[in-house]
């Protein structure tokens, strides 16, 4: 293969990597399996497996303790040509995997009542309409500005007196992540499931501007959903989950969590 073939290889795989590292990043780990499992089907075997690898084993399988599917892939992670570094990383999160593995970890429960009356919530629809009478959030700073709604929402360096929202968010994920590993919670069947019924269901409802916010949502309504399932839901998941039931999308923090506010955006209807 020519250099030129080797360089335009390395440009379609930096793009997505680096979409899927800061995915792992923010917590919004969400198709990250499926996207890394088409990576590495589409470039095993080339001196690209190794990073691909990396990322996989190393980047995104130690924040969702996926301990069982990490094993074949640092298997063969060290058997290819890679830094020292990496390799003492691999042979350090191989060890913790098999000690994890020696012990069986409980399911989340599927059929809580906390969770199904979550699911049957959003299998209504109503959520979906955000039309939120503005009356009902009066504690809440509301904006019906959709650029504005962007910019409290994806702006990591966004300025004072807003912060972080997605920072927010990878942190409260982060809580209940450590929840789950600290009492042996598995959430593999969460994810095959209710993740991919409330994709499904985002795909079916989501209509108008409110669809620039999509990943947000089914991202947002997947974190609630996990935490219902495994019995730990942390205080901006609860407020979030408020904000949709009253039929508007949460968007923002205004100052420092959990003194301040939550921002809402309420599309107008069109």
């Amino acid at each position: 293969m020519g250099s030129n073939n080797l360089n335009n290889v390395a440009m379609d795989l930096e793009q997505p990597l680096k979409r899927i590292r800061a995915q792992i990043k923010f917590g919004r780990t969400e198709g990250v399996s499926e996207k890394l499992s088409a990576l590495l089907e589409h470039f095993r075997g080339s001196s690209h497996e190794a990073v691909i690898l990396e990322v996989y084993a190393l980047g995104y399988l130690p924040d969702v303790k996926g301990f069982a599917e990490a094993v074949p892939l640092l298997e063969r992670l060290l058997s290819l040509e890679i830094p020292d570094n990496v390799r003492a990383n691999a042979l350090g999160f191989m060890s913790l995997c098999m000690k994890r593995l020696s012990v069986v970890p409980s399911e989340a429960d599927l059929n809580n009542p906390n969770l199904t009356h979550f699911m049957e919530t959003l299998r209504s629809g109503n959520i979906f309409d955000f039309d939120a009478n503005p009356n009902s959030l009066h504690r809440y700073p509301i904006t019906r500005d959709l650029e504005l709604a962007k910019r409290l929402a994806w702006n990591q360096s966004i300025e004072s007196p807003f912060k972080s929202w997605n920072g927010l968010r990878s942190k409260a994920s982060a809580q209940r992540n450590r929840y789950c590993s600290e009492n042996l919670i598995s959430t593999a069947r969460f994810g095959k499931i209710i993740t991919s019924e409330i994709t499904d269901i985002c795909q079916n409802r989501l209509a108008g501007e409110i669809m620039h916010f999509f990943d947000d949502i089914y991202g947002d309504l997947s974190e609630i959903a996990e935490g219902k399932a495994v019995g730990f839901e942390t205080d901006l998941h609860k407020q979030m989950w408020e904000v949709y039931k009253r039929k508007a999308f949460p968007c923002g923090w205004m100052d420092n969590y959990p003194d301040e506010q939550l921002c809402v955006f309420i599309p107008y209807r069109h």
